[in-house]
């Protein structure tokens, strides 16, 4: 597969606490593997298929920078390559927004796309450049229920064009960020992205709508990501708070792995959240118990499985001042790690 290298082919800050991408690549793969493992590495996010395999280099890279609430990501293409045609998962677990930002080359305003992670969605292109923001769907606060009606291709308006200039030029800075700037720069794009979005149409979209009409699979996470503490919860117990029968909530949630799928992996990500809080005195234990879980080995091979890496690296790292707490990935193909960061994304 392809590797991971530490920059991105621009000059990065040379301070010791620089906040640096993890960045896949092709280049150094034969030719004939380039597109394979570019389509293995974005797998994890989108399937993707080509309408001729490429007769020439497939060269390729990706920037991906974790900032715990939010990831953004950046991937340079072949100019003038084969279409590329791209799907969601069908059975996506996550329910992320994505921002994708095409920026073109003829210097003229880029397009800018609001999707769902969670709906069907199929497209086609060759562009050479994209920048995507992944961001969990709590993350846009009051606003999220109503930007349903509005994903697609954004309506140009003064906001849009500010959100997409924010964007760009946030992309072209990270270069010289540092750790110290990670929290300013969340909070910077959450609030930006609530206020160009609102401002963008969103809001007249839902006064329209009444309050009722939010979905069953909203409804539902609204309750289980307050009440995920509770051992008590349970697929019947949110069923009753809906009140709907229990084959209907399984069904609904069916294309996002399962409810009982969906109330752990909401666990396991405030649970991973408190163990890289350096501040955290609770054990390991304590912190699985107080996320819902009551079997701290089960917690343990749960969190495993869903991150790919232990608890107590976590933790460790949360102490030594890493970001997030976030162990470092010792896979140099890539495999895994554009959806380790999403899993692990927590409003």
């Amino acid at each position: 597969m392809g590797s991971i290298k530490p920059d991105f082919g621009r000059t990065l800050s040379s301070a010791p606490n620089a906040l640096r991408p993890l960045v896949f690549s092709t280049e150094q793969l034969p030719t004939g593997e380039q597109w394979d493992a570019w389509r293995a590495f974005m797998g994890e996010a989108i399937e993707l298929d080509i309408s001729s395999a490429p007769s020439s280099p497939f060269i390729a890279e990706h920037a991906l920078w974790d900032f715990g609430r939010f990831a953004l990501t950046r991937a340079v293409l072949p100019a003038g390559g084969p279409v590329r045609s791209w799907r969601h998962l069908r059975r996506q677990p996550l329910d992320h927004w994505c921002l994708v930002l095409v920026p073109r080359l003829d210097g003229g305003a880029p397009r800018l796309y609001l999707r769902s992670l969670a709906d069907l969605f199929e497209a086609h292109g060759n562009d050479s450049r994209v920048i995507s923001l992944y961001l969990p769907r709590d993350s846009l606060g009051r606003i999220a229920a109503q930007l349903d009606p509005v994903t697609g291709e954004l309506i140009r308006t003064t906001m849009i064009d500010l959100l997409s200039d924010y964007l760009l030029s946030l992309e072209q800075r990270l270069a010289s960020c540092e750790m110290s700037d990670v929290s300013a720069i969340v909070r910077a794009t959450e609030a930006i992205m609530i206020a160009c979005l609102s401002a963008g149409g969103a809001e007249e979209i839902a006064h329209a709508r009444d309050g009722t009409t939010l979905s069953l699979v909203e409804r539902a996470r609204r309750i289980i990501r307050r009440d995920f503490f509770s051992q008590e919860l349970s697929p019947d117990v949110l069923a009753r708070s809906l009140g709907i029968s229990r084959s209907g909530l399984y069904r609904a949630f069916e294309p996002y792995g399962g409810v009982r799928q969906v109330i752990q992996e909401e666990r396991l990500a405030a649970a991973h959240v408190a163990l890289a809080d350096p501040e955290r005195t609770e054990s390991i234990v304590q912190i699985a118990e107080r996320c819902g879980f009551g079997d701290a080995s089960g917690f343990s091979r749960a969190f495993r499985r869903q991150f790919g890496y232990s608890p107590s690296q976590v933790r460790a790292g949360g102490a030594a001042g890493h970001r997030a707490g976030i162990p470092a990935l010792s896979t140099r193909s890539g495999d895994g790690c554009l959806g380790q960061v999403l899993r692990r994304l927590h409003a």
